[in-house]
């Protein structure tokens, strides 16, 4: 799924690795976020228009879906938001398509069953 927020010339990405409900709500509260900003309440025109990819490793569950390879390399900003049994398998599909200056923020917490390891490690 992508949703475009148009206002301006420029435009961010970000992609949501996750589509379960807490990939929903980040969606949800970008959507909210651009949509006030758009509407005059002080952000920089630079930051106006928003495009919006959601992701998941379960098949369906992101309608036309694209592959890694055409989905992450033009991404400013991925946010996953996978569990963290999850996060591995969604990191090792994602990792060789992120361009190095792709901000990468996880909201994964817990430990990992197989390794006993915590998402930061």
């Amino acid at each position: 799924m992508v949703t475009y927020l148009h206002t301006y010339e420029s435009f961010m990405s970000i992609v949501i690795i996750g589509a379960g409900k807490m990939g929903r709500v980040f969606e949800k509260m970008l959507i909210s976020g651009a949509h006030e900003n758009a509407h005059g309440t002080g952000h920089s025109a630079g930051q106006d228009e928003i495009k919006i990819e959601l992701c998941d490793l379960e098949p369906g569950k992101v309608e036309c879906q694209k592959p890694p390879h055409e989905l992450f390399p033009d991404a400013q900003y991925i946010i996953i938001c996978v569990p963290s049994w999850c996060l591995r398998g969604a990191l090792t599909s994602a990792m060789p398509h992120i361009a190095k200056d792709t901000v990468v923020v996880s909201i994964s917490k817990g430990i990992e069953e197989a390794t006993g390891k915590t998402v930061d490690k």
